[in-house]
Protein backbone atom coordinates (compact mmCIF):
# COMPACT_ATOMS: atom_id res chain seq x y z
CA UNK A 1 0.00 0.00 0.00
CA UNK A 2 0.67 3.33 -0.74
CA UNK A 3 0.99 4.29 2.91
CA UNK A 4 2.68 1.25 3.67
CA UNK A 5 5.85 2.21 1.26
CA UNK A 6 5.65 5.65 2.49
CA UNK A 7 5.99 4.66 6.48
CA UNK A 8 9.15 2.54 4.78
CA UNK A 9 11.35 5.13 3.45
CA UNK A 10 10.03 7.76 6.05
CA UNK A 11 11.97 4.96 8.34
CA UNK A 12 14.40 4.76 6.44
CA UNK A 13 15.50 8.09 5.58
CA UNK A 14 15.40 8.73 9.41
CA UNK A 15 13.62 11.97 8.92
CA UNK A 16 11.98 13.95 11.65
CA UNK A 17 8.70 12.12 11.68
CA UNK A 18 9.56 8.38 11.83
CA UNK A 19 5.72 7.78 12.35
CA UNK A 20 4.96 7.82 8.46
CA UNK A 21 3.06 10.51 8.60
CA UNK A 22 3.66 13.50 6.08
CA UNK A 23 4.75 16.81 7.88
CA UNK A 24 1.44 18.44 6.39
CA UNK A 25 -0.29 16.18 9.04
CA UNK A 26 0.58 17.99 12.04
CA UNK A 27 -2.39 19.78 13.31
CA UNK A 28 -1.84 23.89 12.92
CA UNK A 29 -1.89 24.15 16.70
CA UNK A 30 1.06 22.32 17.06
CA UNK A 31 2.74 24.43 14.27
CA UNK A 32 4.66 26.32 16.81
CA UNK A 33 5.89 23.13 18.42
CA UNK A 34 6.67 21.83 14.77
CA UNK A 35 10.62 21.81 15.58
CA UNK A 36 10.15 20.77 19.18
CA UNK A 37 8.84 18.01 18.08
CA UNK A 38 11.79 15.17 18.94
CA UNK A 39 12.97 12.51 16.34
CA UNK A 40 10.97 9.31 16.27
CA UNK A 41 8.14 11.22 18.54
CA UNK A 42 4.64 11.15 17.26
CA UNK A 43 2.66 14.29 17.37
CA UNK A 44 -0.08 12.71 19.21
CA UNK A 45 2.55 12.45 21.88
CA UNK A 46 3.17 15.54 21.93
CA UNK A 47 -0.08 16.43 22.19
CA UNK A 48 -0.58 14.28 25.47
CA UNK A 49 2.40 15.82 26.76
CA UNK A 50 0.71 19.46 25.93
CA UNK A 51 -2.74 18.37 27.76
CA UNK A 52 -0.51 16.86 30.65
CA UNK A 53 1.10 20.43 31.10
CA UNK A 54 -2.61 21.79 30.76
CA UNK A 55 -4.15 19.77 33.98
CA UNK A 56 -0.67 20.62 36.12
CA UNK A 57 -1.12 24.51 35.12
CA UNK A 58 -5.02 23.99 35.77
CA UNK A 59 -4.36 22.61 39.28
CA UNK A 60 -1.68 25.15 40.09
CA UNK A 61 -4.20 28.16 39.02
CA UNK A 62 -6.78 26.56 41.08
CA UNK A 63 -4.48 25.91 44.18
CA UNK A 64 -3.26 29.74 43.85
CA UNK A 65 -6.95 30.75 43.81
CA UNK A 66 -7.69 28.86 47.02
CA UNK A 67 -4.79 30.27 48.89
CA UNK A 68 -5.90 33.94 47.81
CA UNK A 69 -9.24 33.18 48.76
CA UNK A 70 -7.59 32.49 52.77
CA UNK A 71 -5.73 35.16 52.84
CA UNK A 72 -8.73 37.57 51.74
CA UNK A 73 -10.91 35.91 54.62
CA UNK A 74 -8.53 36.06 56.78
CA UNK A 75 -7.65 39.40 56.16
CA UNK A 76 -11.29 39.51 56.80
CA UNK A 77 -11.29 38.45 60.13
CA UNK A 78 -8.70 40.23 60.85
CA UNK A 79 -10.29 43.86 59.91
CA UNK A 80 -13.12 43.05 61.68
CA UNK A 81 -11.85 41.86 64.77
CA UNK A 82 -9.67 45.35 64.91
CA UNK A 83 -12.75 47.21 63.75
CA UNK A 84 -12.41 50.14 66.15
CA UNK A 85 -9.79 53.20 67.12
CA UNK A 86 -10.03 52.71 71.16
CA UNK A 87 -8.99 50.18 73.31
CA UNK A 88 -9.96 50.42 77.11
CA UNK A 89 -6.85 48.61 79.63
CA UNK A 90 -8.06 48.22 83.44
CA UNK A 91 -5.24 47.30 85.03
CA UNK A 92 -6.76 45.14 88.71
CA UNK A 93 -5.94 43.18 91.61
CA UNK A 94 -8.15 41.01 92.52
CA UNK A 95 -7.71 40.94 96.23
CA UNK A 96 -7.98 44.91 95.87
CA UNK A 97 -10.92 46.29 97.67
CA UNK A 98 -11.24 49.35 95.28
CA UNK A 99 -10.94 47.17 92.52
CA UNK A 100 -14.12 45.03 93.49
CA UNK A 101 -16.24 47.73 94.33
CA UNK A 102 -15.20 49.20 90.77
CA UNK A 103 -16.57 46.56 89.03
CA UNK A 104 -20.13 47.13 88.71
CA UNK A 105 -19.15 50.66 86.91
CA UNK A 106 -16.18 48.84 84.81
CA UNK A 107 -19.03 46.78 83.65
CA UNK A 108 -21.55 49.61 82.68
CA UNK A 109 -19.29 51.62 80.64
CA UNK A 110 -18.83 48.03 78.79
CA UNK A 111 -22.17 47.24 78.29
CA UNK A 112 -22.12 50.96 77.09
CA UNK A 113 -19.40 51.25 74.60
CA UNK A 114 -18.36 47.54 74.29
CA UNK A 115 -19.37 47.87 70.60
CA UNK A 116 -17.48 50.72 69.88
CA UNK A 117 -14.22 50.12 71.76
CA UNK A 118 -12.46 47.10 73.18
CA UNK A 119 -12.09 46.47 76.78
CA UNK A 120 -9.38 44.63 78.18
CA UNK A 121 -8.22 43.92 81.68
CA UNK A 122 -4.93 43.00 82.81
CA UNK A 123 -3.27 41.39 86.31
CA UNK A 124 0.38 42.57 86.57
CA UNK A 125 1.19 41.27 90.00
CA UNK A 126 2.37 37.84 90.59
CA UNK A 127 -0.21 37.15 93.56
CA UNK A 128 -3.23 37.23 90.50
CA UNK A 129 -2.79 33.79 89.78
CA UNK A 130 -5.01 32.64 86.81
CA UNK A 131 -6.98 30.90 88.51
CA UNK A 132 -7.77 34.11 90.85
CA UNK A 133 -8.27 36.03 88.05
CA UNK A 134 -11.21 33.77 86.62
CA UNK A 135 -12.39 33.81 89.61
CA UNK A 136 -12.72 37.53 90.11
CA UNK A 137 -14.09 37.21 86.54
CA UNK A 138 -16.83 34.81 87.43
CA UNK A 139 -17.91 36.53 90.85
CA UNK A 140 -17.74 40.38 89.25
CA UNK A 141 -19.60 38.88 86.29
CA UNK A 142 -17.38 40.61 83.97
CA UNK A 143 -17.91 40.35 80.32
CA UNK A 144 -14.59 40.99 78.40
CA UNK A 145 -10.98 39.60 78.22
CA UNK A 146 -9.06 39.56 81.83
CA UNK A 147 -5.26 38.46 81.78
CA UNK A 148 -2.19 38.21 83.17
CA UNK A 149 0.60 41.24 83.00
CA UNK A 150 3.42 39.09 85.20
CA UNK A 151 6.36 40.36 82.98
CA UNK A 152 4.75 44.38 83.64
CA UNK A 153 5.42 44.63 80.07
CA UNK A 154 1.87 46.19 79.02
CA UNK A 155 1.99 48.28 82.70
CA UNK A 156 5.48 49.70 81.18
CA UNK A 157 3.85 50.36 77.85
CA UNK A 158 1.01 52.44 79.28
CA UNK A 159 2.38 53.88 82.08
CA UNK A 160 0.14 52.08 84.86
CA UNK A 161 1.54 52.16 88.32
CA UNK A 162 -1.43 51.96 90.65
CA UNK A 163 -4.70 49.26 90.55
CA UNK A 164 -6.87 49.79 89.80
CA UNK A 165 -6.23 52.00 86.77
CA UNK A 166 -7.58 53.44 83.29
CA UNK A 167 -5.43 53.52 80.12
CA UNK A 168 -7.61 54.96 77.00
CA UNK A 169 -5.50 54.21 74.01
CA UNK A 170 -6.16 55.54 70.57
CA UNK A 171 -4.94 52.86 68.45
CA UNK A 172 -4.77 55.16 64.96
CA UNK A 173 -2.49 57.15 66.63
CA UNK A 174 -0.35 54.88 68.71
CA UNK A 175 -1.56 57.60 71.48
CA UNK A 176 -2.62 57.28 75.27
CA UNK A 177 -5.45 59.46 74.91
CA UNK A 178 -6.05 58.98 78.76
CA UNK A 179 -4.63 57.51 81.89
CA UNK A 180 -5.74 57.65 85.79
CA UNK A 181 -8.42 56.83 87.80
CA UNK A 182 -11.68 54.93 86.45
CA UNK A 183 -13.76 57.53 88.99
CA UNK A 184 -12.99 59.69 91.90
CA UNK A 185 -14.82 57.21 94.37
CA UNK A 186 -12.05 56.47 96.53
CA UNK A 187 -10.13 60.01 97.37
CA UNK A 188 -8.07 57.63 99.29
CA UNK A 189 -6.93 53.91 100.53
CA UNK A 190 -9.93 52.72 102.44
CA UNK A 191 -12.02 56.26 101.95
CA UNK A 192 -14.85 56.46 99.82
CA UNK A 193 -16.73 59.28 98.80
CA UNK A 194 -20.87 58.29 99.42
CA UNK A 195 -21.71 59.84 96.15
CA UNK A 196 -19.63 60.17 92.64
CA UNK A 197 -18.25 63.75 91.39
CA UNK A 198 -15.86 63.25 88.68
CA UNK A 199 -16.58 60.43 85.97
CA UNK A 200 -12.88 60.42 84.33
CA UNK A 201 -12.87 57.68 82.20
CA UNK A 202 -16.10 57.94 81.02
CA UNK A 203 -15.76 61.51 80.13
CA UNK A 204 -12.57 60.81 78.56
CA UNK A 205 -14.23 57.74 76.22
CA UNK A 206 -17.04 60.18 75.53
CA UNK A 207 -14.62 63.00 74.50
CA UNK A 208 -12.53 60.91 72.11
CA UNK A 209 -15.38 59.23 70.25
CA UNK A 210 -16.50 62.71 69.57
CA UNK A 211 -13.02 64.41 68.38
CA UNK A 212 -13.56 66.59 70.81
CA UNK A 213 -10.06 65.83 71.97
CA UNK A 214 -6.22 64.23 70.86
CA UNK A 215 -4.41 64.98 74.21
CA UNK A 216 -3.45 62.88 76.68
CA UNK A 217 -5.32 63.57 79.93
CA UNK A 218 -4.21 62.02 83.17
CA UNK A 219 -6.04 61.81 86.52
CA UNK A 220 -4.01 60.28 89.92
CA UNK A 221 -5.06 57.30 90.27
CA UNK A 222 -5.82 55.81 94.10
CA UNK A 223 -5.58 52.19 95.22
CA UNK A 224 -2.37 49.53 94.91
CA UNK A 225 0.76 49.87 93.94
CA UNK A 226 1.74 47.39 91.23
CA UNK A 227 4.78 45.36 92.79
CA UNK A 228 7.52 45.89 89.93
CA UNK A 229 9.94 44.77 92.10
CA UNK A 230 9.13 41.52 92.28
CA UNK A 231 10.46 40.98 88.55
CA UNK A 232 14.06 41.57 90.02
CA UNK A 233 13.06 39.00 92.41
CA UNK A 234 12.25 36.21 89.86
Amino acid sequence: MIHDEYYDKARQRGGRYATGLPERSVPDRLAPHRDALPCGRAPSAALTQLGHKSKISARLAKHFSIIVLLFFLKTMAIAQESDHRYEVYFFLLDECRICQEMTPYINDIYDQYHDRIKFIGYFPNFSSKPEQIEAFKVTYNIAFELKTDYFKKKSLQMGATVLPEAVLYDLHQEEIRYRGRINDLFYAPGKRRRHLSSHDLLSAIESALSGKTDTMQTTPAIGCFINFKEMNDE
